[in-house]
């Protein structure tokens, strides 16, 4: 039980989780939002959460942005990794002005208003592209070397890893697809349909949320 709460402790320590946490709020009041259409509180508490939230991420970008850096100078570059990374730096980079304009820091205009969101978002879509392609390339990766090794050469411990690795692969494509969706309604690629959004993003959040629990 004392390992449990420990586990507890430092999970909830963790700015990520924050985040995240207010994350699946955020949606949960979006899914409810269609039951209340007249009432404000829920845009008011959304309005804020979103502040908060963009405030938690200022470093992100700055995270992204190492990671990319780094992996430049390893052995074996995956060229897509370090766009990906690129890619989200860029979305949360954008974020932060968005922030700003929320924040009354800079004039509200076209460019903060409109074109920074816009630009965020298809930085977003295009990192969640990426990482669907890459899950994508690892699932085939495994497909080829068991066509090639033959399934009966496997042992039991090499079956688990690619049982378990093909499991990670398929969860975050899931995840990423869902995620695409919000993404897409928000640049108005598809229709927006709030009940899916609050679902899928509440989904993901708690996906999110349950990766970090796993590290803790």
């Amino acid at each position: 039980m004392a390992v449990l709460v420990d586990k507890f402790i430092v999970f909830t320590n963790i700015t990520d989780v924050r985040e995240k946490l207010l994350r699946w709020l955020q949606f949960f009041i979006v899914f409810i939002s269609i039951w209340f259409p007249q009432s404000t509180i829920p845009l008011q508490l959304k309005a804020q959460i979103l502040i908060i939230r963009k405030v938690l991420r200022c470093f992100k970008p700055l995270q992204h942005a190492n990671t990319a850096y780094k992996h430049c100078y390893s052995t074996n570059i995956d060229y897509l990794f370090i766009l990906k990374n690129i890619c989200f730096m860029l979305y949360l980079g954008a974020d932060q002005i968005v922030l700003l304009r929320m924040l009354n820091l800079i004039s509200k205009n076209n460019f903060s208003l409109v074109q920074v969101p816009r630009f965020a978002n298809i930085f977003w879509l295009t990192a969640l592209s990426i990482d669907i392609r890459m899950n994508l390339n690892i699932i085939k990766k495994l497909d080829d070397k068991k066509l090639d090794k033959g399934a009966s050469s496997q042992d039991k411990t090499q079956k688990k890893i690619v049982t378990r690795t093909r499991f990670i692969s398929i969860r975050k494509i899931i995840w990423d697809i869902l995620d695409t969706y919000i993404v897409s309604t928000y640049l108005q690629y598809m229709k927006s349909n709030s009940i899916l959004i609050g679902i899928f993003g509440i989904i993901t959040s708690t996906l999110a949320m349950q990766d970090i629990w796993n590290k803790c």
